[in-house]
């Protein structure tokens, strides 16, 4: 995941704008994966091949969505589909969350559709975020 991190069109996105060093990201990465409230998921293709990624930030009974698409892959919907995989999971594996929710730039025109066609409602505007929420079904749900 890191050569995907620093590249500009996952930059644009990020909450944070700086460089990242690989240090910092080997470490942030290490403390997420064995985070207890955070679940993280690497969207494959047959081959095995990264494609993306989809990580939930857990607080309380929400799940805050962070996801990213590598660069080479940008504008094939997978965006979509990483996030329906990624929130079934969520759906099957905690039954104690309720909502999902998911920041994003007033300006990431993908992102919003995604968030829209998933079933998301805006629910905040903060300057120049938008935040999204969609409550959580956990009946009968299959990958």
């Amino acid at each position: 995941t890191y050569t995907w991190v620093n590249h500009p069109s996952v930059r644009e996105y990020s909450l944070n704008k700086d460089w990242v060093s690989f240090e910092t990201h080997r470490d942030w990465f290490h403390q997420k994966i064995n985070d207890t409230n955070t679940l993280y998921y690497i969207l494959t293709d047959a081959q095995d091949t990264p494609l993306g990624s989809v990580r939930f930030d857990l607080f309380n009974d929400e799940a805050k969505i962070n996801y990213l698409i590598a660069p080479e892959f940008q504008g094939q919907g997978l965006g979509h589909k990483i996030l329906e995989y990624g929130i079934a999971r969520v759906e099957m594996e905690r039954t104690d969350l309720k909502t999902v929710i998911g920041w994003v730039f007033k300006e990431n025109e993908p992102s919003i559709r995604i968030f829209n066609k998933l079933g998301f409602k805006l629910i905040e505007e903060k300057d120049y975020l938008l935040k999204f929420a969609k409550k959580i079904s956990h009946a009968n749900r299959r990958l």
